[in-house]
């Protein structure tokens, strides 16, 4: 996987700010359901969903961002990338597989409206010095998303897990709360 540092990560992160998302795919997991037919698995669970491998921003200028997890500050983490998301992980039949949101209903308010706040949301670890990045809050038009890793467990309750080697999406502040993703901050 790519590596990334501090500067890096916010500089991508406030480079979503004024621009429109044109589309949004997420890439979940496949489930194989008999000897050849895979579907992708479970992820939408109405105030969350829960890609697992990574959400791909597009925008009006072309530039699309990658929000996956990764490890170049802890275990797990996100991390947020202006590259294709294939640089990162295998598309395939038996791999992830894309599914296109631009036409959900969480998503399609969103669609063609300003970005106006991207933030990175940093955990502070036991090492005091050490933060890690958990999520970036975006407000666009005038909804509050959050891109975070982590999972929900068991799938679809409202128990969340932290820096997992999964992504989600959060569409209120009460999940988001319940999920701890902290205020968003400048790293030190």
């Amino acid at each position: 996987m790519a590596t990334t540092t501090t500067a890096e990560l916010e500089q991508t992160v406030a480079g979503l700010r004024g621009q429109r998302l044109t589309g949004v795919t997420y890439y979940t997991l496949p489930v194989l359901i008999d000897d050849d037919t895979y579907q992708p698995e479970e992820w939408d669970y109405g105030d969350w969903h829960e890609p697992c491998m990574g959400v791909e921003l597009a925008t009006d200028t072309g530039q699309l961002y990658s929000a996956i997890w990764n490890s170049s500050f802890t275990q797990y983490h996100l991390e947020i990338f202006t590259r294709p998301i294939s640089e990162f992980i295998r598309i395939a039949e038996d791999g992830p597989a894309p599914a296109p949101m631009a036409t959900h209903p969480r998503w399609a308010p969103l669609i063609g409206e300003p970005i106006s706040h991207a933030d990175l949301c940093w955990f502070r670890d036991f090492d005091p010095g050490l933060h890690v990045p958990a999520a970036v809050r975006m407000t666009v038009g005038a909804h509050t998303i959050w891109i975070a890793s982590g999972r929900s467990e068991p799938a679809g309750t409202p128990s969340f897990y932290n820096l997992t080697d999964d992504i989600m999406v959060v569409f209120t502040a009460d999940i988001a709360q319940r999920k701890g993703i902290p205020e968003p901050m400048t790293c030190p």
